[in-house]
């Protein structure tokens, strides 16, 4: 990984913004950045001049999905963008709807997991009550 700059959280803040992203609301000293385009989000912590700890600085461009070359520079995202546009276009042949699955290195299919918080799994039911109200499980 390429080394993390030496920035205060007002210079971050700034930098996110021109890469799309819009101050959502400040809880104290700590700046929600969001971006509406694709849902991405981090918090940025702005204690004066102070530069932020390079670990959280980290941890901002992991969430945001840039490295720090990009964060510095936006034109550098739109390559990359671009590059990905072009090699999705090249590979339509092979996408695969993912409710019929994707086929892992020994060939058997499996299903993609359902997006959301649950990973797919089913919200747990509640007990069935008899006509008394109470639970079956109780005796």
């Amino acid at each position: 990984m390429a080394k993390v700059p030496s920035l205060s959280g007002e210079k971050v803040v700034a930098q996110l913004k021109k890469h799309g992203f819009r101050v959502d609301r400040v809880n104290g000293s700590h700046h929600i950045m969001k971006n509406d385009a694709d849902g991405r989000g981090t918090t940025v912590p702005v204690h004066g001049g102070r530069d932020v700890a390079k670990g959280t600085l980290r941890s901002i461009l992991s969430d945001v999905d840039l490295t720090p070359e990009e964060l510095l520079n936006p034109k550098l995202v739109k390559a990359r963008e671009a590059e990905a546009q072009q090699a999705a276009e090249q590979d339509t042949d092979q996408r695969v709807d993912p409710r019929e699955g994707v086929a892992d290195a020994r060939g058997a299919t499996r299903r993609q997991p359902a997006a959301g918080r649950s990973g797919g799994r089913r919200k747990a039911t509640s007990p069935v009550r008899e006509r008394d109200g109470r639970s079956p499980r109780r005796g």
